[in-house]
């Protein structure tokens, strides 16, 4: 009734070193959000409440950067699969200039219009005061993940999924000696 599963196969080989590397990134991404909860929880409940709802943004344009990212990471896969490497010099640039109309719109919208992101989410004017400086903080790396994103997913699917692991730990590592120390100089 079970096949018995072979775990040394060349195949389970090549997809542990595949999904291992996503799955850490994965981990990585939440671990970030984690350290943020606990740094501003440090700070005060408005603070870490007004970002939680400001990371309500940077939820949303993950899902149209998640979906464009995975389509164009199976369109590569495809195509890398077939040796096609012209095709992917063609789809790559598609799906930069749609993530970069995406984020760009989410860019301009949280540097300029911060405050009107967070009416969707709350009417406490504390609340949308303290959000709006964060959005207005991180607005620029909207932009930068949605470009990001494309050229992890092609690493990922051109047999380089540890480069794209590589990169993503450090910008993982990157944030908390940073918050850190901004925490240690800027005390609020």
């Amino acid at each position: 009734m079970f096949a018995k599963i072979n775990f040394r196969d060349e195949f389970y080989r090549k997809l542990k070193i595949l999904v291992l590397p996503i799955t850490i990134q994965q981990f990585m991404l939440a671990f970030v959000s984690a350290t943020d909860a606990i740094m501003l929880g440090a700070v005060s409940q408005t603070a870490l409440s007004a970002v939680s709802l400001a990371g309500q943004i940077q939820f949303v344009l993950n899902l149209f950067i998640s979906g464009i990212s995975a389509g164009t990471g199976i369109m590569a896969a495809q195509y890398w699969g077939k040796k096609d490497a012209a095709s992917i010099e063609e789809v790559i640039p598609i799906a930069l200039r749609a993530n970069l109309i995406f984020s760009g719109m989410f860019t301009v919208l949280a540097a300029v219009a911060p405050q009107l992101l967070m009416k969707i989410f709350t009417s406490d004017a504390a609340l949308i005061e303290c959000g709006s400086d964060y959005l207005r903080a991180v607005s620029l790396s909207y932009l930068l993940c949605g470009i990001s994103q494309i050229y992890l997913i092609l690493l990922k699917n051109t047999g380089y999924a540890d480069l794209s692991w590589a990169i993503s730990e450090v910008m993982w590592w990157q944030p908390i000696p940073s918050q850190a120390l901004q925490k240690v100089w800027f005390p609020v």
